[in-house]
């Protein structure tokens, strides 16, 4: 007795794994969609995290956010979240005395 139902949806197949986005290196090539040659914004790229540009040779370090993906976008509001926070908190308590 086998149903011919189609399998319910996975609950994370609407969120983009970065990994697992094909590259544009059309778009991570283009001087246009770089800031300053630090801020990358490619609204024609769909991956969150790129590699970074490097002028030390063909090995790039580390990661850098596209700018123009909501992914990336929340990560950094909530990592100037926290640290807002964590200001905010250091403050009061060096006001209200517990800390000097």
């Amino acid at each position: 007795m086998s149903s011919d139902k189609p399998a319910p949806p996975h609950p994370m197949k609407d969120k983009i794994v970065s990994a697992m986005v094909p590259p544009r290196d059309d778009e991570w090539e283009k001087k246009s969609n770089w800031w300053l040659g630090l801020v990358y914004y490619a609204p024609g790229d769909p991956r969150a995290w790129v590699p970074k540009r490097s002028s030390f040779g063909r090995r790039r370090f580390g990661t850098t956010p596209n700018m123009a993906n909501p992914e990336a976008q929340r990560y950094l509001k909530r990592l100037l979240g926290f640290f807002a926070l964590l200001f905010l908190a250091v403050y009061l308590l060096q006001w209200l005395g517990v800390i000097e």
